[in-house]
């Protein structure tokens, strides 16, 4: 008997400790897909695809077909204590820790036998009942609650996770930069991720909010001592599915992005996709107040974007394209410096900037891109500094959005236009408006007394035309495409629309130049448009 007890007791010492090895690797990824745009979230502080592969982070559904618009994202920040740089960061293949830190340690080795509840929490509305995540809600843990202590949903849909940089037992806690892998001093910050998104299908010009994921993050220090000049960012790999995509930044708008220049192919969706700071950390400033997650603090003010890089590929270590390769390269770009920590300098003023390539491809004015990027294309923008003292927190919040135009110019002109509405709303229109947010306000509230349409723009065109349509109430539209001898040769659209003035574009990428027909019909109306594809 003995023997057996001693067999059974050798087993189950056994199984436990393959299962803490799995736990201690725990990661999880859930999908936030509520709208048109679709990200992969994992509890590791990254943006990307199932399994941290990378591709198929990011896809715009809207298009005919899934369309990815991000690579990899992860937030980044970076301060000194006693005088030492610390920094955490999600960037390729280095992550966090995930869940957060009690009692001076990060979860992993403190509790690693719970690492189940360190997950992405996924919850939307009407899911009380059926979904456990809801049911899980890690309150104890700093995911948000309302008043009555359940569950808080942003949107209609909210994913919640909590990390860490202070593990140093994970080998993902390094810093690995095209080869290069350096392994990071334990930093006591612990990030509580949430992010949201409202439902969507409606194109822009309906509704702004079906194109947008909201992303919020709270930084605590968890330590015993300050951490000073602190600056939190935002690092990302903008891809599409062409290979030309350089960055650049509007200062103005508080908005980074990468634009579309299909230099290599001939792409019929040129599209921009941007991130836009709403609401920087909060610093004293008497006579002024900021808002601090959704509430209004006197006597504080939000900090802007304070510094742009802007990335052109990930193999290409030159001061002023390059990704940082090392802790005192982000430190300097986080500050507004070269990779190789000198002053940046506008090549059109001869002046000193903080902000690489903060001109206007639209109007060809100022220092832009003009080069070609790769496959690592992409920016860190930062804000700061400030200092974190013990058990302080910190909160930003910014918004991730495409848009696409008639070509890439006209993206831009969009993106911009999109980011000047988000940041005039309020955060609770942001956060849980039920209304429809329109980009042109003015004209979406006009409804048409009758069925319209218009002649689509630009006519001659090169793979993609935009259509406009006035619609007096709700209904289905679809619309044909006829060759020049009566043929029908593709249904382009069949959707619902609702009343009031519409958009759709048209994709001819696989046809040849040419005179075509649209056939667009709703209810018993019918209208045909002749269009000229030019290659």
């Amino acid at each position: 008997m003995g023997k057996k007890i001693l067999i059974l007791s050798f087993l189950c010492l056994a199984l436990r400790t393959t299962a803490q090895q799995k736990l201690i690797d725990y990661h999880t990824n859930s999908v936030l897909d509520v709208n048109n745009i679709k990200l992969f979230v994992s509890n590791l502080g990254k943006i990307d695809s199932p399994g941290g592969t990378g591709w198929g982070g990011g896809e715009w559904l809207k298009i005919e077909y899934p369309y990815t618009i991000l690579f990899d994202q992860g937030l980044w920040v970076i301060g000194k204590i006693n005088d030492e740089i610390h920094l955490s960061l999600s960037q390729w293949s280095s992550f966090y820790s995930p869940g957060p830190i009690i009692d001076g340690l990060p979860t992993m080795q403190y509790k690693p036998q719970d690492s189940l509840s360190y997950r992405v929490y996924k919850i939307g509305r009407n899911e009380s009942n059926s979904n456990p995540d809801y049911h899980d809600w890690p309150i104890k843990y700093g995911a948000p609650q309302n008043n009555y202590g359940e569950p808080k949903i942003y949107g209609d849909q909210t994913l919640w996770t909590v990390y860490n940089g202070l593990d140093t037992t994970t080998s993902q806690r390094k810093y690995t930069s095209s080869g290069y892998a350096h392994h990071l001093k334990p930093f006591p910050v612990e990030i509580q991720q949430l992010m949201y998104a409202h439902k969507g299908s409606y194109w822009d010009s309906k509704d702004i909010l079906s194109n947008v994921v909201f992303m919020e993050w709270t930084i605590i220090n968890k330590g015993n001592e300050q951490i000073d000049s602190t600056y939190i960012g935002l690092w990302t790999d903008i891809d599409f599915d062409v290979a030309d995509n350089p960055p650049g930044v509007d200062t103005t708008l508080q908005l980074g992005y990468c634009w579309d220049r299909p230099y290599w192919t001939n792409s019929q969706y040129q599209p921009a996709v941007g991130y836009v700071l709403l609401y920087g950390p909060k610093v004293i400033s008497p006579g002024s107040s900021a808002i601090f997650k959704g509430k209004k603090i006197s006597g504080y003010k939000n900090l802007e974007m304070t510094s742009f890089h802007g990335i052109d590929d990930d193999s290409d270590p030159t001061i002023e394209t390059g990704p940082a390769y090392f802790v005192e390269d982000a430190w300097y770009i986080a500050k507004g410096l070269t990779v190789g920590g000198k002053p940046r300098i506008d090549p059109t003023t001869g002046k000193i900037t903080k902000f690489q390539f903060n001109g206007d491809p639209v109007s060809k004015s100022g220092w832009w891109f003009t080069g070609g990027t790769g496959g690592g294309a992409g920016f860190n923008l930062f804000t700061g500094p400030f200092n974190l003292a013990p058990k302080d927190t910190q909160w930003i919040m910014m918004a991730f959005f495409p848009a696409l135009g008639s070509d890439n110019m006209d993206s831009i002109t969009k993106l911009r236009r999109k980011a000047k509405i988000l940041k005039s709303l309020t955060y609770d229109q942001l956060a849980f408006s039920t209304e429809r947010v329109p980009i042109d306000s003015s004209e979406a509230s006009i409804i048409p007394t009758d069925f319209r349409v218009f002649n689509n723009y630009p006519n001659p065109f090169n793979n993609s035309t935009t259509l406009k349509f006035d619609l007096p109430k709700d209904g289905l539209v679809t619309v044909d495409l006829f060759d020049c001898l009566g043929r029908l040769r593709k249904q382009i659209v069949e959707n619902n629309y609702t009343a009031g003035i519409n958009y759709t574009n048209i994709f001819l990428n696989d046809y040849s130049s040419g005179v075509y027909f649209l056939r667009i019909k709703f209810q018993d109306r019918i209208n045909v448009q002749k269009i000229m594809l030019i290659k």
